[in-house]
């Protein structure tokens, strides 16, 4: 076998490659990853809608599942105390405005 003098046997490797100095590959992991989770939101999105229309099929008004919508983000994030606080604060200020919007809530 000749060998070309100053040569070695190894083939030559590019080392920015061999490191991912530039990040490609890095780049590349993160590119997949946004890709995957992109999906799947659209896939919740469209559970979401499902959901949605199933609920209006079952004779829920758009008001209906707009609140169902508010107080299941309210319980996943732990937050009934402040959803309690806004609603007495609106409770004694349209009650104060002439407006007692909790008025049929009382009447029970």
């Amino acid at each position: 076998m000749d060998i070309e003098p100053g040569r070695s046997e190894r083939p030559e490797r590019d080392l920015a490659k061999v490191f991912d100095l530039k990040g490609e590959r890095q780049i590349a992991g993160y590119v997949d990853r946004f890709e995957n989770l992109l999906r799947e939101a659209d896939r919740v999105k469209d559970d979401v809608s499902a959901l949605k229309a199933e609920a209006k099929e079952a004779m829920f008004t758009p008001f209906e599942i707009k609140a169902m919508q508010e107080v299941a983000k309210l319980r996943k994030d732990d937050k009934a105390g402040v959803a309690e606080e806004k609603l007495a604060a609106i409770k004694r200020v349209s009650k104060a405005a002439g407006m007692d919007l909790f008025r049929w809530a009382d009447q029970g």
